[in-house]
C-alpha cells in the first residue's frame, strides 16, 4: 500500500525574516561600518515560561522578569538571543547591546529589553522591531561605546 502524507501542502511560502535574522544583519553591518575594528555577535539562549513569569537569564543586560500578563498564556520555552559588540583587539572585550526573546511559532510579538532603554519594549510586528531597534542602535549611548571602543582597539593594536 503506497503512503500518502496527511500534511497540509507547503509551497509558496512568503518572504520572512524573523527577528534574530534582523539582529544577525545588524551585527554583519557593525564590522562593516568600522572596518572589522569591531563585531556584532548574536548569541542564543533558552527562555523558560514558567505560571506567572519569563525570566530572561544572562547574557540579558538588565535580567528582568516579564509578568505573565504580558507574556502569551502558556508554559513552555521561548527563544532568546543578544546583540553583542565585540571588541577583538581588547582581548574579545562584549557589550550586551539588547536581548530579544519571542515564540518560535508565533514569532511576534517579540520582547526586546536594552541598556538603553529602561525595562522593556513590547513590539508588536517587524515594524515596530526595526523602529525601536533603530532607535537603540543609532542612539547617543551606544554611539558612544562604540566610538569609546573604536578609540581604544586602536591604541592596542598600535
Amino acid at each position: 500500500m503506497e503512503k500518502k502524507s496527511l500534511w497540509a501542502e507547503v509551497k509558496d511560502i512568503p518572504a520572512f525574516r524573523t527577528p534574530v535574522v534582523i539582529l544577525k544583519e545588524q551585527a554583519e553591518l557593525l564590522d562593516v561600518t568600522t572596518n572589522s575594528i569591531l563585531r556584532g555577535e548574536v548569541k542564543s539562549f533558552r527562555v523558560d515560561v514558567r505560571k506567572d513569569e519569563i525570566t530572561l537569564p544572562l547574557p540579558s543586560p538588565l535580567n528582568i522578569k516579564l509578568k505573565k500578563q504580558i507574556v502569551p498564556d502558556k508554559n513552555g520555552s521561548m527563544l532568546g538571543f543578544s546583540l553583542f559588540i565585540i571588541a577583538p583587539q581588547m582581548n574579545y572585550y562584549s557589550y550586551c547591546v539588547l536581548t530579544i526573546a519571542y515564540d518560535p511559532v508565533e514569532v511576534y510579538p517579540v520582547y526586546l529589553e536594552s541598556t538603553v532603554l529602561e525595562g522593556f519594549v513590547y513590539c508588536k510586528d517587524e515594524s515596530n522591531f526595526i523602529l525601536i531597534l533603530k532607535q537603540i542602535l543609532s542612539s547617543e549611548k551606544i554611539k558612544t561605546i562604540i566610538m569609546s571602543l573604536i578609540a581604544q582597539s586602536q591604541e592596542m593594536a598600535s
